[in-house]
């Protein structure tokens, strides 16, 4: 396989982190997971595995997955009269990605977006109705907003509410903004309605950590004993090399589920 079927994916921040893993674990599920995809810090993956993935997440799940119209994780994430131009179009054509192909960027990565001539052959495919149909369904996979995470994410047509410098959304490109509908299953399932996810700035070492944290919370381990207890002696049982690692900085974003305010609480804890 040439390296043009290829991508790498470089550690970001924790949410795009989280949704690299998740689709990990698709991927995984797939039989498509082997040691070749961690190359030092980042994975390298191959392109056609992005379409695979999408059939695959709902096949992974075995609780009804939805992202089209009112859903209870990635609300209008997709409108449910776009949902076949999404599966049978949008999708498919995410194989063709480049990196940067113009002055567009990505706030979260180097920035995957499909050339110019990939998405004139994606509006001659459109179905819809309004004249700017498919220039707003564009522009709703260009920004990050409540679609794609209820919890962070605002709502473009309100007033800035979501970031220090006062702006409503940041910039996402195509891939980024497919890859985080799998977010949601890099989080581990804790006690009393609480998931986390480890985060760090190495694929394989965030991988591995996870992997360990989901064997000791399925023992009925505490949470406060796996948030308590020492990352270097995790690092020993796991035989893992340390090295540089010591140095990261590792974090635990948990996700609780507010009773009275009905909505996810996110904290945010460093490890030592």
């Amino acid at each position: 396989m040439n390296n043009n079927q290829k991508i790498t994916l470089y550690p970001s921040n924790w949410l795009y982190n989280a949704g690299v893993i998740g689709f990990l674990r698709v991927l995984e599920f797939g039989s498509k997971l082997n040691d070749n995809i961690f190359d030092e810090s980042n994975i390298v993956v191959n392109r056609e595995w992005i379409k695979e993935s999408y059939d695959l997440i709902f096949k992974y799940h075995k609780e009804k997955f939805s992202i089209w119209g009112k859903n209870r994780r990635y609300p209008n994430y997709i409108q449910l009269k776009h949902k076949n131009f999404f599966e049978r179009e949008f999708i498919p054509s995410l194989v063709n990605v480049v990196e940067r192909p113009s002055a567009k960027i990505c706030g979260w990565c180097g920035g995957f977006f499909l050339p110019d001539n990939i998405l004139e052959n994606l509006r001659g495919t459109w179905t819809g109705r309004s004249s700017n149909g498919f220039e707003r369904f564009m522009e709703q996979r260009e920004k990050f907003q409540a679609i794609h995470i209820s919890e962070l994410g605002g709502a473009i047509t309100e007033m800035p509410n979501s970031f220090w410098n006062l702006n409503f959304s940041m910039p996402l490109c195509h891939l980024c903004s497919y890859l985080i509908i799998f977010h949601h299953l890099s989080f581990i399932k804790g006690e009393k309605n609480t998931e986390i996810f480890i985060n760090t700035p190495h694929f394989y070492l965030t991988w591995d950590l996870n992997k360990f944290a989901e064997e000791i919370l399925q023992k009925e381990y505490e949470l406060r004993k796996l948030l308590g207890a020492s990352f270097i002696q995790w690092a020993i049982k796991r035989r893992t090399l340390l090295g540089a690692w010591t140095m990261m900085n590792i974090e635990v974003i948990i996700k609780k589920w507010h009773k009275e305010e009905k909505k996810y609480i996110i904290d945010y804890f460093d490890l030592p």
